[in-house]
C-alpha cells in the first residue's frame, strides 16, 4: 500500500511521515525537494522541479521494489506539478503523465492551521487558504481517496492509522 502524506508548506506532512512510519515500523521517504534544494539552492527553475520529479518518482520505485508496505510517502508528484504551476504557470508533460500513470492506494491532506516554522526553503507569501484549496482540487480531479487530518501530531497519527487500517 502506499500512502502519500500532502499538503501545503509546514502543515505537518514531514511530521506525520515520520509517526506513521515509527508506527508501522518502516522507513518513510522524505520529501526529494528539500534534499535537491539544500544541495543546488533555493532558487529552482523548471528543469530543477523535472529533476525533482524524477528523484521523487526514483525513491518511491525503490522502496516500492523493495518490499515496503506501506510505503509512506511526504510528498508526491502533485505537489511538484502544483509548485510549477504556481510558480511558473505550466507544468513539465512528463510530470503530468506520470501523475496519471501513478499508483498510489490513499492520501492524507494535512491540515494547514498550525503555526508556521522557520526555514529558508518555504515560502511565506502564499495565501494558505488558497494553496490548501489547489490541494484539495488536485486531489479531486485526481479521483484518489484522499482523508484530512488534523489536531495535534498525535491525533492526526491517530486518525491516519485508523483511516490506513480500513483500506488495507
Amino acid at each position: 500500500m502506499k500512502v502519500i502524506i500532502t499538503g501545503i508548506e509546514c502543515s505537518g506532512k514531514s511530521t506525520l511521515a515520520v509517526g506513521l512510519a515509527a508506527h508501522y515500523g518502516v522507513t518513510h521517504l522524505p520529501e526529494y525537494a528539500r534534499a535537491y534544494l539544500m544541495e543546488h539552492g533555493p532558487n529552482y527553475t523548471e528543469l530543477d522541479l523535472l529533476s525533482i520529479a524524477h528523484g521523487q518518482l526514483n525513491q518511491e520505485r525503490e522502496a516500492s521494489s523493495n518490499g515496503v508496505d506501506p510505503i509512506i510517502c511526504d510528498t508526491s508528484l502533485l505537489v511538484i506539478k502544483i509548485w510549477s504551476e504556481i510558480r511558473f504557470g505550466r507544468c513539465h508533460p512528463w510530470i503530468i503523465n506520470n501523475i496519471a500513470q501513478q499508483d498510489w492506494d490513499l492520501f492524507l491532506l494535512c491540515d494547514h492551521h498550525i503555526p508556521l516554522e522557520a526555514d529558508p526553503l518555504r515560502d511565506y507569501d502564499l495565501d494558505r487558504n488558497d494553496f490548501h484549496e489547489r490541494y484539495r482540487a488536485g486531489l479531486l480531479e485526481l479521483d484518489i481517496p484522499y482523508h484530512e487530518v488534523s489536531g495535534t501530531t498525535q491525533e492526526r497519527i491517530n486518525a491516519a492509522t485508523r483511516i490506513i487500517a480500513t483500506y488495507k
